[in-house]
Formats: C-alpha cells, sequence, structure tokens
C-alpha cells in the first residue's frame, strides 16, 4: 500500500545516527516490518519517548535500575545511535561504561583497572607495578578475593552513616575483589601516589580519571519526566531512583533524585537546592503536571508502598513539598495518571491500588475521593491506557493487568467498569496503548501479549495477529510513535520472555501498512508548561470528531516524555482543528489540510 510522506510544516533539524544490529525477520508480518535497533537490554524497568534535543525527531530511552540505560537518537529516518554519555546522562559523570556489569575493559596495557564484576574488581597489570589506596562505602563491604594483594575493612566513625573502607596494597599482577552490601551507593576511590595516573584505568571504557580520589555511582534509576522545567527553552529530565532494597532509611539525606537541566546539548544535575527532597521515598514512577493551574509545571513522584510525593514549583523555579495532603488523604496507588477525567480543566489523580481504582480531586490542601470502585485485579495493574476509543470526547482508561485488566468508560465525568471480553478484548495483559494503526480514525488497542486488536463498528474488537512479541512474556513495555515522520505509527517493544534471566528484547517495528490519511500535532505552550501538559486537541472530520490529551500516547510505565498527538482521518482530506490549552483557553485553527504534522504554539 502506498502511503502519503510527511510534509512537516515546521522544518526540524536531524542529527547523525546510526545503530547497527541485526534485524530478526520473525518479527515481521506483513503490515510491520523489523528496523535495525539495539537488540537486548539488561534489567530494564521503562522504555519510552522522547525529543531530547528538540529537532522534531522522536527519540527513544530507556531506564535500566542499576545498569547501563539507553538514549537512542533519531536521525528522522529510523537509524539510532545511543548518546548517554555524549549528553552527559551516564549514571557516573566522566565514567562512561562504569555501570555495565561486567564492565571489565579489553585493554591489557600494564596498569591499574577498577571495574565491576559481580562486585568491584581491583586489577593490576604488569611486572614492576605497584598501587596502593582505599575504597569507601557507605554500605558494609566483603573481601571475596585478595591474590597478590593485601587489604583490610575498617569503618570511619566520624561520618554519618558510617563508611566501611577497604584499604589495600598491590604489587605485580595481582587481584583484590570485593563486594559491597548494596551497589545503589557511591564509592569513592583513592590512589595514593607515585602510582601514575595515566596508568589508572576505570570501567568498560578504560576512562583514566581526573583526580586521585573519584567517586563511582550506579544511581538505581526507575522513572524519567522529561520537560522544560526551567523555562529556558530547552527540555530537562527529572530522574527518580529506588530505596536501596528497601533500605532508604539508611541512607536518609545521603541519597538523592536528580534533576538534570539541559541546553540542548548536555546535561547538569540541579537537584541541591531545587526543593525536590527525597526523603524515604523508594521512588517508580516520574512525572511533569501543572496540578494547581498556575502555568508552572510541578513535579510528581510515585514511592513505591507509600504516598506519592507531590512539588509545586514556585515563581523563582525553586520547588515546594506539598506532599503533605497527598498523605493525609491517604493516597496511595500503582500506577498512577494524571487527567481531566470531568472536562472542568483541572487534572484529577488515577490510582490503580491493589484490587481498586480511586479517583482524586484536589480541594485546598486535601485531596477527595470522587470515586473509588473494586477493579478487576488481584495486585496492582500494570499499566493505565488513556484513550478517548468511543469519540465521545471523554479520556477512557484500560487498566493492564496480569491478573484481570478492565476497560474503565468515561460517562459524563465518572468511570464504569466493562469486562474487556464483552467487547473482544482478552482479560489479562502485560502492557497496553490506545494506537490507530491504520489511520481509519478509531482507535485501536496494542496488548501484550495478544498484539493488536482493531476497533470496528459498534465499539468492538477483533484480533489482527500484528506485532506480536511472542514467546512466554514475563514483562513487557511498548510505545508507539511514529519514528519516520510519514504519519503511521510505529512500534518500539521490550519484552523479557521466560527463560530470558534479566534480559529484555528490544524490537523496532516499522507500520508499512497504514493507508488512511492523518494528521499529527505538537504544541508549544506558554514558557512555564512548554509541553502544554493537561492541553486537549480536536480534529473534526466529517462524520466523527476525535480527541486526545498531551501526554496520552505516552507508552511508558514509569516515565512521561511523548508529548506529541496523533490523528487518524481515514478517506478525509482534512481536519478541522481546535485546542484547549491548559489555562482554559480555546484556538481554533480551522480545516487544516492533512498528510503532516503541524506545531501550534500558544497565543501570547
Amino acid at each position: 500500500m502506498s502511503r502519503v510522506r510527511s510534509a512537516l510544516i515546521v522544518v526540524a533539524c536531524a542529527c547523525a545516527a546510526v545503530v547497527g544490529a541485526s534485524p530478526a525477520a520473525a518479527q515481521s508480518d506483513g503490515w510491520f516490518e523489523e528496523r535495525p535497533f539495539p537488540d537486548r537490554s539488561f534489567t530494564l524497568d521503562d522504555l519510552g519517548v522522547t525529543d531530547y534535543d528538540n529537532d522534531g525527531d522522536l527519540d527513544v530511552f530507556t531506564t535500566n535500575h542499576l545498569s547501563v540505560q539507553l538514549l537512542l537518537a533519531n536521525d528522522g529516518s529510523g537509524a539510532f545511535e545511543d548518546r548517554l554519555a555524549e549528553v552527559g546522562l551516564n549514571q557516573t559523570s566522566g565514567f562512561p561504561g562504569w555501570e555495565d556489569e561486567p564492565s571489565e575493559p579489553s585493554d591489557d596495557a600494564p596498569g591499574l583497572y577498577i571495574f565491576r564484576d559481580g562486585g568491584i574488581t581491583l586489577q593490576l597489570v604488569g611486572a614492576g607495578q605497584a598501587a596502593t589506596g582505599r575504597v569507601r562505602f557507605l554500605a558494609p563491604v566483603t573481601v571475596t578475593e585478595a591474590t597478590g594483594a593485601q587489604a583490610s575493612v575498617t569503618q570511619d566513625q566520624a561520618t554519618s552513616p558510617v563508611r566501611h573502607v577497604v584499604s589495600f596494597s598491590m604489587s605485580g599482577s595481582s587481584t583484590l575483589r570485593v563486594r559491597p552490601e548494596s551497589a545503589a551507593l557511591p564509592v569513592v576511590v583513592a590512589i595514593d601516589p607515585p602510582h601514575p595516573l595515566s596508568t589508572v584505568f576505570v570501567g568498560r571504557d578504560g576512562i583514566t580519571p581526573l583526580g586521585r580520589e573519584f567517586t563511582l555511582y550506579q544511581r538505581d534509576r526507575h522513572g524519567m519526566a522529561w520537560a522544560d522545567f526551567n523555562r529556558d527553552g530547552h527540555i530537562d529530565v527529572l530522574i527518580v531512583r529506588g530505596g536501596v532494597s528497601g533500605n532508604i532509611s539508611r541512607y536518609r539525606g545521603v541519597i538523592q533524585d536528580e534533576l538534570l537541566l539541559g541546553d540542548g546539548a548536555r546535561f547538569e544535575d540541579a537537584i541541591a537546592g531545587s526543593g525536590i527532597t527525597k526523603g524515604t521515598c523508594r521512588a517508580r514512577a516520574a512525572g511533569a503536571v501543572d496540578y494547581n493551574r498556575d502555568g508552572l509545571l510541578d513535579a510528581f513522584v510515585d514511592c513505591f508502598g507509600a504516598s506519592p510525593r507531590l512539588f509545586r514549583q514556585r515563581g523563582n523555579g525553586t520547588f515546594k513539598n506539598v506532599s503533605s495532603g497527598l498523605k493525609r488523604s491517604r493516597v496511595k496507588g500503582n500506577p498512577f495518571e494524571w487527567l481531566d477525567v470531568d472536562g472542568r480543566g483541572a487534572m484529577e489523580l488515577v490510582s490503580a491500588r491493589k484490587k481498586r481504582f480511586v479517583v482524586y480531586r484536589r480541594k485546598g490542601k486535601r485531596w477527595e475521593q470522587t470515586q473509588s470502585f473494586r477493579g478487576r485485579h488481584d495486585a496492582n495493574a500494570q499499566k493505565l491506557a488513556v484513550g478517548d476509543y468511543d469519540n465521545d470526547g471523554d479520556p477512557d482508561i484500560f487498566a493492564a493487568a496480569k491478573t484481570g485488566s478492565a476497560l474503565l468508560e468515561n460517562r459524563r465525568g465518572r468511570f464504569r467498569k466493562l469486562n474487556p471480553g464483552k467487547v473482544g478484548l482478552p482479560s489479562r495483559a502485560r502492557t497496553a496503548n490506545w494506537v490507530d494503526y491504520d489511520n481509519d480514525g478509531l482507535l485501536d488497542l496494542h496488548l501484550i501479549p495478544g498484539g493488536l486488536y482493531k476497533q470496528v463498528p459498534g465499539r468492538r474488537f477483533v484480533r489482527t495477529g500484528f506485532a506480536l512479541p511472542g514467546g512466554d512474556v514475563v514483562r513487557a513495555i511498548a510505545s508507539w510513535f511514529d519514528f519516520d515522520a510519514d504519519g503511521a505509527r510505529d512500534a518500539v517493544l521490550a519484552v523479557r520472555r521466560e527463560g530470558d534471566g534479566k534480559w529484555t528484547s528490544l524490537t523496532l517495528l516499522e507500520n508499512e501498512g497504514a493507508a488512511g490519511h492523518w494528521l499529527e500535532v505538537e504544541l508549544t505552550g506558554a514558557p512555564g508548561n512548554r509541553e502544554a501538559v493537561g492541553a486537549a486537541v480536536s480534529a473534526a472530520t466529517p462524520g466523527r470528531k476525535q480527541t486526545q490529551w498531551v501526554g496520552q500516547n505516552d507508552g511508558s510505565h514509569l516515565s512521561q516524555g511523548h508529548y506529541r498527538v496523533y490523528f487518524g482521518l481515514g478517506a478525509a482530506t482534512s481536519a478541522r482543528i481546535k485546542v484547549r490549552w491548559p489555562d482554559g483557553t480555546v484556538q481554533g485553527l480551522g480545516a487544516v489540510d492533512a498528510d503532516r504534522i503541524i506545531r501550534v504554539a500558544q497565543p501570547g
């Protein structure tokens, strides 16, 4: 089938990028063709889409707990290149590759090598070499091997929390292996003179430190919220971290989340003094939301097993902790979604907690429950997918859960729970995304497992057999985005299968079958909410009106960053576009020709 290629109204600057990976033909099904992409990732926590460099091409990112992440820059044609270290987003600044496991460099030149391999290894290579120094840990540490090396473990009681210090002396070809109780804490290494720093090599890439004392870090990253928090026109990222295997209270004040401010080329951490504090939050998801409609983006953090944290942005760019209202109202859950349930403009907070769904609305400094009802899941749902599947102007939700999914149909501001089987959908899923994959104007649903279910007249769904991951799926995340700007929604899948251990398979599927006309819309809001989080966009064609909300196309489970909205128009060659901005103002664009990406700036 032929498709109309994109005509970008705003010219985007493309960055050169190449990733070499062999496509696995088994994923191609005639509608979707697999394209080159990294084939797998270790201990993947999340996968999502963002335009981190504001060049108009949608990029892909992962969060990988304590392991190496990916930031795959898109050159606009579907070629991707990992730029995590280049932009300063690796977990230990200055030492890319440290978080790899194992991270032993391939070089065998004489010198002192420091790398990860089931713990931390110091390996001295070459006759005549000698090295002494110290490695300081926050967690208790055990020496597991000392071949040709001497090591002792002492405690530094002068600091709080106590530091556990491994003092070492090595000569000739020798090896020292130590294993800390936790890997999610900073490690400070000191190398004594006269050992030359030019022969000290750290991590997979064999980086030479700039000083004799340096810090190595695995930051246990989970959720990432990409948005322009500091109002300078460049995208930033709030990264939230876990709870040190439940021991976060022991390291309170030491472990922090990250607020990395971007300048278009690199990111620098600015969490100190920002007002965003971690406390004892075992963070999972991160989000940006203007919860109080003051025109400034606030920060939201889901704390596993506890009430979430909410930070209101002040006019001077710092944040105030306003989480107490959520705690007093006993707001808990996982996952959460912020959306305008009742169409009044304010954002409600939807929670899936164990066996229930709860909708919270802000009332002064408290949060009141406007709905609470039993779900079909026995434990937390895996994903809340938002979309107006029935085209009535209200956001509906498909709650994907491995123990029992539910379709929450919005009827004039209140949800009604439906059994998915009543509309032709399976009762269990690991993840879900609403996507009009064929551009016919009706939202379809992609599930893992199960693949794509096409919506047909009568609000029913039929299984297509497309975009199937295959295998016995243990965990899955999927994001649908138009990576090559041709108007057809493509997919990136992250699937962990039974027997794969901690390895997750990654797959990029290009949509080759969509034939309907289309429009994609990107909004630029006022400086305090440049991403226009909370805005609604409608596209009217003869006989149909579709509505989407900025952020509803995010496929990630813990993160936020995909702000484009997509409309399949079927046979229509134009659509009347209307935008309701987060401040409530409405802007009509009139009839807009189909088959293009349009960018709309908020008036004034």
